[in-house]
C-alpha cells in the first residue's frame, strides 16, 4: 500500500512542468499530491499569491473573473499595481495559463496586452515610464497618456468607457502606424 501511494507521487511529480517543480521545492509545499485545490501562500512577483488549481498553478483563483467593465484608468492601475483586496498580481504579470478558466480570458489578456503596450510606448516616448511605479507614479503616467488614447475615439464621455472600448481603435492605429515605418 505504501509503495502504490509513493509511485503515484512519483508519477505526479512527474507530470509537473520544471517551473512547477521547482516552485514546489522553492515553498515546501506539503501534501501538494492529494489536494485538487489549494492556495500557495507565497507571493507572486509584484505582489498576490499563487493559487494551485487544476494540477497547476496559476497568479489567480480559478473563480476570477477577468475585469471587462472597468474603465480605462481603472485597468491601467490595475496593470501596474497589485489588487490586495483579492491577492492578485499586477494584470501585467499574467499570462494565458493563468486566465484559462475565464471567459475569453487569453483573448482579453490579449487585447489588454495590446492596449498596454501602446500607451506604456506612448509614455516611453514622452519620457515618463516607470518599470516599478508607485501609485502617484502610475496616476501620472496616465494623465500623459490617456489624451492619446481618447482621442482616438472622439467622444466627450470618453473616461467612461471600458478599457475594452479602445482596443479596436488602438489595434488599427498600431497597424497604421506600422505601414507608416
Amino acid at each position: 500500500m505504501a509503495s502504490d501511494s509513493f509511485e503515484a507521487k512519483n508519477q505526479l511529480e512527474k507530470s509537473l512542468s520544471r517551473f512547477e517543480q521547482r516552485l514546489l521545492l522553492t515553498l515546501n509545499v506539503q501534501g501538494h499530491s492529494t489536494c485538487k485545490k489549494q492556495t500557495i501562500t507565497s507571493e507572486v512577483p509584484g505582489g498576490g499569491i499563487w493559487y494551485h488549481w487544476g494540477g497547476k498553478f496559476s497568479r489567480v483563483p480559478e473563480t476570477w473573473e477577468f475585469p471587462n467593465k472597468v474603465s480605462l484608468r481603472n485597468i491601467w492601475n490595475r496593470w501596474f499595481l497589485c489588487n490586495h483586496d483579492e491577492n492578485i498580481c499586477p494584470l501585467r504579470e499574467l499570462r494565458a495559463n493563468d486566465v484559462r478558466m475565464a471567459k475569453n480570458g487569453r483573448r482579453n489578456l490579449s487585447s489588454l496586452r495590446c492596449l498596454m503596450n501602446f500607451m506604456v510606448d506612448k509614455a516611453k516616448k514622452k519620457g515618463v515610464y516607470n518599470e516599478n511605479p508607485s501609485k502617484q507614479e502610475v496616476e501620472r503616467m496616465f494623465k500623459e497618456v490617456s489624451g492619446s488614447v481618447f482621442s482616438l475615439v472622439g467622444n466627450k464621455r470618453v473616461e467612461t468607457f471600458s478599457w475594452h472600448s479602445f482596443t479596436t481603435k488602438v489595434a488599427k492605429e498600431r497597424r497604421r502606424l506600422k505601414t507608416l515605418q
